[in-house]
């Protein structure tokens, strides 16, 4: 059976349309040839909504709206069928909801990706470049290189590698505006030593994400601090990122330089502003609002995540775009709501130096090592809720 018996009474052509803009709501003009009628369908409830058209010689066109990421289904036909019209949900009256109260469901994160390195027990440092360069060049000079391109178990077999290698230092910086205790997390530490400011941390059992990203307490302190890593490189060694985590805001200034600064309350809008860009966890927003009636929408105003889960007066209200009839959830008077916002990890692990960013439909390896598409600075996805509307 398929998708026109299921959801279609009539003879009819079927339209899939996607914007695949993660940040922002486009305007789109859909001409449909030798049709009268085009209607979207709701895959949830299976309800139709008529689209309005305007009469053309090759049949009708319409003007259609979509959210970042939205993607409705559309059928034309030329039977006329009785169904309610976004317009009859287009209510007069909007209340723009404000100050919610919001809360982070996970730590901040820094990520220092910058390395500069030494191969001759810390007389001297290389000039501070990306990650993917530092460990290409590292592995150039240790005679490595092909190993960057080989599964483990295939370099294991490789003899010449075994012998190849020899003691490394790794160093990142970050400049704080404060003192404080957080978290370190390494990946793969190759069973060396971590040193910030000179003092050696120890990683436990706890982890986050999966267990080779390894966690230790530290202290920074205010102005310039350095972390050290120091171990026996080796064919299967792990150049990475270092990930600083607590309760503090970052700031990235001049596109690459990442400056960690005091917390700020959240409001809505873009979390890069407001001291997260690397942040990877969920957001939720809380507010109460007076609603005079027993009908209404609400309408997300530019939602950027991976997904969202709506809730009114408790209940979970399933939504595939960011405006959703809640009338069946809300009552006149005092109304609770909760967005929850679940973000990916691409600000953290990447790609977060590939020019093209949002624009960039694949993510391939050279998102990660080539120079000819990496830049010095972060381009990160712009997450955030840039408000909530409820109209009645």
């Amino acid at each position: 059976m398929n998708i026109r018996d299921i959801y279609v009474p009539c003879k009819c052509r079927l339209f899939f349309v996607y914007n695949r803009d993660n940040s922002y709501k486009k305007e789109y003009e859909l001409k449909v040839c030798n049709y009268k009628y085009l209607y979207r369908i709701d895959p949830l409830t299976k309800e139709y909504y008529s689209i309005k058209t305007v009469s053309a010689p090759f049949g009708v066109s319409a003007e259609i709206v979509l959210d970042g990421v939205q993607s409705p289904l559309i059928f034309a036909t030329n039977k006329e069928i009785p169904c309610d019209t976004r317009e009859a949900l287009d209510y007069k009256n909007i209340i723009e909801t404000e100050n919610p109260e919001i809360t982070l469901l996970g730590e901040n994160i820094c990520v220092i990706d910058s390395i500069s390195y030494s191969l001759d027990a810390g007389k001297t440092f290389t000039k501070p470049e990306n990650e993917a360069f530092a460990r290409q060049k590292i592995a150039k000079y240790f005679g490595t290189e092909d190993a960057l391109n080989w599964q483990g178990y295939v370099c294991d077999s490789k003899e010449e590698f075994k012998s190849l290698g020899a003691p490394v230092i790794l160093r990142y910086e970050v400049t704080s505006l404060i003192e404080k205790d957080i978290r370190l997390m390494a990946e793969n530490l190759n069973g060396g030593v971590v040193k910030v400011n000179g003092e050696e941390i120890g990683f436990g059992e706890d982890w986050l994400f999966d267990r080779s990203f390894r966690i230790g307490n530290c202290h920074i302190n205010k102005g310039l601090n350095v972390i050290e890593h120091y171990f026996d490189y080796d064919y299967l060694s792990d150049i990475e990122k270092i990930y600083l985590l607590g309760d503090f805001g970052v700031e990235i200034k001049e596109g690459s330089k990442v400056i960690i600064t005091e917390a700020k309350p959240l409001k809505f809008g873009s979390v890069i502003d407001q001291g997260m860009p690397f942040y990877s966890n969920e957001i939720k927003y809380s507010f109460k609002v007076e609603i005079p009636s027993n009908k209404a929408i609400l309408r997300l105003k530019r939602c950027v995540a991976n997904c969202f889960e709506i809730k009114v007066n408790g209940q979970s209200v399933f939504s595939w775009s960011e405006e959703v009839d809640i009338s069946d959830y809300v009552h006149k008077g005092e109304n609770e709501i909760e967005i929850l916002l679940v973000l990916s990890l691409q600000n953290a692990f990447g790609p977060i130096h590939d020019k093209l960013g949002d624009d960039d439909p694949y993510v391939r390896w050279t998102a990660f090592e080539d120079k000819k598409v990496l830049t010095d600075e972060y381009v990160l996805y712009d997450y955030g809720l840039g408000g909530v509307e409820i109209l009645f």
